[in-house]
């Protein structure tokens, strides 16, 4: 399997390795969808919740 292949799997099922940062208790973030998976964000970043809504965050 090559780069093309996984980089088409990301694009048709908008995931990627990695995980989305834990939120610390009791947060809340900006209620707007800011990504609407991870294929919407940058390389290194995923889209995931900031406790309303969700944006592109760096995968841990």
């Amino acid at each position: 399997m090559n780069l093309k292949y996984f980089q088409n799997i990301i694009k048709i099922f908008g995931s990627r390795p990695r995980s989305c940062p834990q939120l610390p208790e009791g947060s809340a973030g900006v209620c707007a969808e800011l990504c609407s998976g991870d294929g919407s964000c940058p390389r290194g970043q995923k889209c995931c919740s900031n406790g309303c809504g969700h944006s592109c965050q760096i995968a841990v």
